[in-house]
Parts: structure tokens; C-alpha cells; sequence
């Protein structure tokens, strides 16, 4: 394998990995044991290349089966012969990474592009990455733009995410628009992005203290960083979850905060287990017993994670 430009390469593939959502379940979370020689069956209706592309997940993340990147590798390159959009944006990610391959970064760029080009969202989003940053291919900074607004068109929310942060901050070109940020911004934020939901919560929070003069104003902002904040807690984001219970905590509502303290305590965020605590001194034990039912309610619920 390749190790030279280790931090170069870490850096930009970690963050296409937090955009593609590839680190989420890791060999050492899997639920189930990861020993096993046989990747997961997938429904048996799904096409060769959709098995294919789903053991390689399988084996990249490590779930049900021992990790390997050259087991992925090799199941990612024959789903993507087959036209499987994910499988060429993946493949081109481990080229990038030169994980379970020499490290390749213009194979890397041309499987991704390839993705891209072939109506794939996130792809597009990475591809843009790539243009901006030079990686693989000449830098482009124009090219990079039209395929981050062609991945915000198909409502792939961390191009969302990209494009509000230029529009608020008059960035990248762009001119400085915070109401149309603050559009983009939701829409990511409905799309199920967590990071989103505390953006506009941190957001709207500001604004209440901002507008401290004027109560209408003030109690607006209020309710609208609390049901972004709320959001984010219910996508399952023990981060919003803290704070979520928090800011119910302060409110006065020991019983609705409970749940969330419970969740955020389950996930190890720090002090959350205090708050829990606060809130089982404050209500009688048949809420909490309910609280604990309601938390599992909310987990059962989280959306499922993108293929």
C-alpha cells in the first residue's frame, strides 16, 4: 500500500466519509459479532449488483463479518461493472483512501465523476470536493460550484449545508443572503441532518438574546430554535438530545425532558446523566417508568441511515 501523503489524504477522505455517512457503524460498534466468514443475505429480490454493493458495505464497515477493505474493494468494483451508482461512489472513495487498494487519486476522482454523472446526489457533492480542493483532477472552482448546486438540487443535505454557509457568510462567491441561508439550511435540516437542526437552533438562540427589547420577537425566536433543536434530538443526535433536556430542564418540564436526558445518558454524552438525575428527583416514578418507555418510543423511530 501507499503511505506517503497520509494527513493530505486522511483529511480530505474523512470528510467525504462524514458526508457519506461511511463511519457510522464501525468493526468495533457492530451490534453483532464480527467473526463470521459470510456477509449478511439482503432480500432476494434486490439485483445482483444492489447484493453486491450491500455486501461491500457489509465488509467496509465490518457488520456481521470481519472488516475488509479488500473484500469491499472487490465487491464494490464488480457492482459498479454492473452500473451500481453507490458502488462506483464508494469504490472511488477507497481509490482516494487507498484502503483495500493502492492509493490512486485519479481513479479515485474518475469513479466518483463517473457516479456523479450518472445522477448519483452524493456523489455529485464529493465530486465538488474533489474540484475544490484539486484532488485527483485539476482544481475548478467553477465546475466545483455547479456540482454542488446540482447535489443541493436533488436535496443532498450537506451540499444544502455548503450552500447556506456561503450564502450567511457571503463566501465562495456567493452573495451574502442569511434568509435565503436560513431556507437552505432547513431544507437540509428536513432532510433528516442533525448538524443542520443545531445550526438553526444556535441560530434562533442568538436572536433571542439579540432581541431582548422586543418580547413578540424575542418569544418567536424562542419556539423556533426549540422545535430545530427538537428535531435534531429526534433524528437521534445525543448532542441535541443534551441540550434539548437541558432547555426543557430550564423551562420547568422535568417529565418532558426526562426521555431526552435518558437518551443523551445512554450515548455517554457528558453530564447528561445529571440532568437525568435532576429530573428523577423532580417527578414521581411512575413517569419515569413512562419517560423510559417514551425513550425507546423515540429511538425506535430515528430515521434509517442512507445506503
Amino acid at each position: 500500500m501507499k503511505h506517503s501523503s497520509i494527513t493530505k489524504s486522511a483529511t480530505v477522505v474523512l470528510v467525504m466519509f462524514l458526508v457519506l455517512g461511511l463511519l457510522t457503524t464501525t468493526p468495533s460498534s457492530a451490534s453483532t459479532a464480527t467473526n463470521t466468514t459470510n456477509p449478511p443475505n439482503k432480500e432476494n429480490s434486490a439485483s445482483p449488483s444492489e447484493r453486491e454493493f450491500q455486501q461491500g458495505r457489509a465488509y467496509e464497515r465490518g457488520i456481521e463479518v470481519t472488516q475488509s477493505y479488500e473484500k469491499a474493494f472487490a465487491l464494490y468494483k464488480q457492482s459498479a461493472a454492473q452500473g451500481n451508482l453507490k458502488a462506483m461512489l464508494n469504490l472511488g472513495v477507497l481509490y482516494l483512501a487507498g484502503n483495500g487498494v493502492t492509493e490512486d487519486d485519479a481513479t479515485g476522482y474518475s469513479w466518483v465523476k463517473k457516479s456523479a454523472e450518472g445522477g448519483d446526489p452524493r456523489a455529485a457533492y464529493s465530486l465538488s470536493i474533489l474540484l475544490q480542493s484539486g484532488k485527483g483532477a485539476d482544481k475548478d472552482p467553477s465546475q466545483a460550484q455547479l456540482w454542488l448546486q446540482k447535489s443541493a438540487d436533488a436535496n443532498c443535505s450537506p451540499a444544502l449545508m455548503a450552500l447556506a454557509q456561503n450564502s450567511m457568510l457571503g463566501s465562495n462567491g456567493a452573495t451574502k443572503d442569511i434568509p435565503h441561508g436560513l431556507d437552505l439550511l432547513k431544507r437540509a435540516a428536513d432532510s433528516t441532518n442533525s448538524a443542520a437542526c443545531m445550526l438553526l437552533f444556535k441560530h434562533y438562540d442568538e436572536q433571542f438574546i439579540k432581541d431582548a427589547a422586543d418580547r413578540k420577537i424575542q418569544l418567536q425566536d424562542r419556539a423556533d430554535s426549540l422545535v430545530w433543536l427538537g428535531k435534531g434530538a429526534a433524528y437521534g443526535d445525543p448532542a441535541a438530545q443534551y441540550e434539548y433536556a437541558h432547555q426543557l430542564m430550564a423551562a420547568g418540564k422535568p417529565s418532558a425532558a426526562y426521555p431526552w436526558a435518558k437518551l443523551a445518558t445512554d450515548a455517554h454524552v457528558p453530564f447528561a446523566n445529571g440532568i437525568m438525575n435532576e429530573c428523577i428527583a423532580d417527578i414521581p416514578p411512575e413517569q419515569v417508568t413512562a419517560g423510559d418507555k417514551e425513550a425507546e418510543k423515540i429511538k425506535s423511530a430515528y430515521p434509517k441511515q442512507n445506503p
